[in-house]
């Protein structure tokens, strides 16, 4: 604590990793700065290095989404992450508990993999390290916004980020940046809850995210070779002709849901009865798109999980 207006965190986070012979050793350094100009205002910094010893390796295409863990090992070397913070926090109404604040960021990557072109989990003739992209930067930035109501029969908050989450690798996308996976440029949240008496409340919560961003192919033809084996004297084999790597975007994922509590005092506790209806206007977001052939034309289509679902539920807490 520096005086009564600023304070200051700082320290080092050590970390020692090693595998199959091989040591990683980092010094982390984190610090944040809090300075409180006014009673209700405050501005803080904030900075942070972060070594990851696991590294996520995700299909990029159309298909059922994989999601694989890997160790770092001395070819996949340990991610490494610079962050830096600033932010502002306001509060609007003491006795409401309203409070608003704002954080912008941005933080750079290194030591990122991703699957080479044309490679996938399913292929077993060779391991998981030979078929990565090594080496590759990253760069994410973006700012977030939340109000939010602490206090009053009425509570909740409303949240928003917008954000641009990029990788770099010198042998896909022809070395230029494109977005990652999970890159989701728009985010939103909003939570509301009424206390309507003493035993009855109501809530609801909508979400609203932009969708993952995939590779999906734009063209195809066909190549024709001979092949006796077949019988006919010649095979075709189609060729999928791919643009940017990632550079579809999957429709928007959002839902609604809602639910109604009744609770009641007991002797040694309380009691609680829950109504809840996850999707409530039943969106049908896509889990993945995949392709279908129908004579010459083919069609890209989605699945999607989890309709409308009512639950009902008993509590009790003491």
């Amino acid at each position: 604590k520096i005086n009564s207006r600023m304070s200051v965190n700082a320290g080092i986070h050590g970390n020692i990793y090693t595998i199959e012979n091989s040591y990683f050793i980092s010094a982390q350094p984190r610090i944040l700065l809090n300075y409180k100009p006014f009673e209700k205002f405050s501005i803080k910094a904030a900075y942070s290095n972060m070594q990851q010893n696991m590294h996520l390796l995700s299909n990029s295409g159309a298909g059922l989404p994989t999601d694989l863990w890997v160790p770092a090992t001395q070819k996949a070397m340990p991610e490494k992450s610079d962050q830096f913070v600033i932010g502002i926090n306001k509060t609007l109404s003491e006795k409401s508990g309203i409070e608003l604040s704002v954080e912008s960021y941005y933080k750079t990557l290194s030591h990122l993999i991703e699957l080479k072109e044309g490679e996938s989990f399913f292929s077993t003739n060779t391991t998981w390290e030979n078929k990565i992209e090594t080496n590759g930067t990253g760069e994410v930035y973006g700012a977030e916004f939340l109000l939010q109501k602490k206090q009053g029969r009425f509570n909740g908050w409303i949240g928003y980020t917008i954000s641009k989450n990029m990788r770099r690798f010198e042998n896909l996308n022809q070395g230029n940046s494109f977005p990652y996976r999970y890159d989701k440029r728009h985010d939103i949240s909003v939570v509301a809850n009424y206390d309507i008496n003493e035993h009855f409340s109501v809530s609801a919560t909508w979400v609203y995210s932009t969708g993952n961003a995939i590779t999906l192919p734009v063209m195809e033809y066909g190549i024709i070779t001979d092949d006796l084996k077949t019988g006919f004297g010649y095979t075709t084999n189609e060729i999928h002709v791919y643009t940017e790597r990632n550079g579809y975007r999957m429709p928007a994922y959002h839902r609604l849901d809602a639910g109604l509590n009744y609770k009641k005092q007991k002797r040694k506790g309380e009691s609680i009865w829950s109504l809840s209806v996850y999707n409530l206007y039943n969106r049908q977001n896509p889990y993945f798109l995949y392709f279908e052939k129908s004579g010459n034309k083919r069609e890209l289509y989605q699945l999607s999980l989890f309709p409308i679902i009512p639950s009902f539920s008993y509590s009790y807490v003491f």
